[in-house]
């Protein structure tokens, strides 16, 4: 049922009383007569607009039960629930119309409130809050789309709470929002989730299981309940992570190891460790090791590259006592044979990355093109493709397959002339030239020069896929 503010139908019965005092006027019969004809209940009201023989007449419907519906119907405010969509912080409840009038509440992202009327200047909404208080707050601070609300909710202070409703079965929970994603756990049915994300396309994102894992679920199998605030969960899952974290060291003949975001050799490569690197372990399996990163995220590390203390003693010592036993053999062969020449040393890559970064920064302020491959314009891959041939290195043309050049190196090792890549909401879609001291060189985006920026802010608004040294 719409409710009905009648504030807004004061104009309009005026102007029925307007009208209604002309049709008196200018009717050409009986003044009495008209006035008996106006107030009878259910008939029409002739008014006659135009001048001399070209009159038309406009009737007017009058209901005696409820004289001005039609007029209330266009005019009055409908009373309906109004949601704050500010998320800097709180939200002032003023007590009239105007920023020097007293503060008599406050709200914050996701509130809800019964928005009863606007003001005149279009600046202010009246609202009644849930405690029954009365008060003004600003339009621009106030949406009526819950979905929209919640989405930025999601994206910044709460989680949706969620129970697993399955029959029979369990639900895959994967490492992409797709069918063809990596099934990295499953949940029975009532299983309780935190959404913290929702895709377009009938995904959930989800925080689950003791160890607050997270993975994508398909959203019809979940059942949603209470927004939930992040600090809590947060705060469970880093208390959980901490009573059950062991120190992990890794060991490996190569020179780096994959960490990936499944237990799949066919899972996405989220950064690479070296040999030696500490890890946090939060649980051991007998091919995979799950890990905490230093983003704080759930991934995965092959068992056999990842020892605990009392192994890792056990290795060093099985290490020293080979390597003695090698020096006491080289010992004996070279007091029969000379020592082979040493193998000249390898390129110095701190050498490279600098004439890397000499030659981009010739290139400062040239205007990003989409497509651009020259001076008169880059995209990001462009940029790095012509920089990188100008010092005799040859890349692939796009970021994505740019990431299949060199090797990858951990975010922890980056050296000035590596590769940056990053993605937002799936593919590798840019691509920069690191620097060093957390700068990144990059063509950014249309209307846009290359420039440096920081790696920090890079990744403050796109996920950071890893790196790769091609020099």
């Amino acid at each position: 049922m719409m409710i009905i503010n009648w504030k807004h139908t004061a104009a309009a019965l005026c102007a029925v009383v307007t009208i209604v005092s002309m049709a008196t006027v200018q009717y050409s019969g009986s003044m009495s007569a008209m006035a008996d004809e106006q107030y009878m209940a259910d008939t029409e009201i002739e008014v006659l607009e135009g001048d001399g023989d070209g009159e038309t007449p406009v009737f007017a419907e009058y209901s005696q039960d409820n004289p001005l519906a039609a007029v209330a119907a266009e005019s009055a405010f409908e009373v309906k629930t109004g949601y704050i969509s500010y998320a800097g912080g709180s939200v002032n409840v003023r007590g009239a119309a105007s920023k020097e009038a007293n503060i008599v509440g406050s709200l914050s992202l996701g509130d809800a409130m019964q928005v009863t009327d606007d003001t005149d200047d279009g600046l202010w909404y009246a609202v009644t809050l849930e405690d029954g208080t009365n008060g003004y707050v600003m339009c621009d601070l106030i949406s009526f789309d819950y979905e929209a609300v919640r989405a930025q909710m999601l994206a910044t202070t709460m989680y949706l709470s969620g129970k697993v409703s399955v029959s029979g079965g369990n639900l895959n929970v994967r490492n992409k929002p797709t069918e063809q994603g990596i099934v990295i756990d499953q949940l029975g049915d009532g299983a309780v989730v935190y959404i913290s994300e929702i895709t377009a396309d009938g995904w959930y994102k989800v925080i689950f299981g003791r160890d607050y894992d997270s993975g994508y679920v398909m959203a019809r199998y979940v059942t949603t309940g209470d927004m939930v605030n992040k600090t809590n969960v947060d705060k469970a899952r880093k208390d959980r992570l901490n009573s059950v974290a062991k120190k992990g060291t890794v060991v490996t003949d190569g020179k780096y190891v994959n960490v990936r975001n499944a237990p799949s050799e066919k899972a996405d490569i989220i950064t690479t460790v070296k040999n030696g690197i500490q890890c946090t372990v939060i649980s051991r399996g007998s091919k995979w090791t799950k890990i905490l990163t230093s983003n704080n995220e759930i991934a995965y590390i092959i068992t056999s590259a990842i020892l605990d203390d009392a192994a890792l003693a056990d290795y060093s010592a099985k290490k020293a006592e080979a390597t003695a036993r090698a020096s006491e053999a080289k010992k004996k062969t070279s007091e029969t044979q000379p020592e082979a020449k040493q193998a000249s040393s390898k390129p110095d890559n701190a050498s490279m990355g600098a004439k890397i970064i000499a030659e981009a920064e010739k290139y400062i302020g040239v205007k990003y093109v989409y497509g651009g491959t020259s001076p008169s314009g880059f995209d990001c891959s462009g940029f790095v493709q012509y920089t990188m041939k100008k010092v005799g290195i040859n890349v692939n043309r796009t970021s994505r397959d740019q990431y299949k050049n060199g090797v990858a190196v951990a975010r922890s090792d980056l050296q000035a002339g590596d590769l940056v890549f990053f993605s937002k909401g799936g593919s590798i879609t840019h691509v920069g030239i690191y620097a060093g001291n957390d700068k990144v060189i990059h063509s950014p985006s249309a209307g846009y020069s290359v420039c440096y920026t920081t790696l920090s802010h890079m990744c403050s608004y796109s996920t950071y896929v890893g790196a790769r040294r091609v020099c």
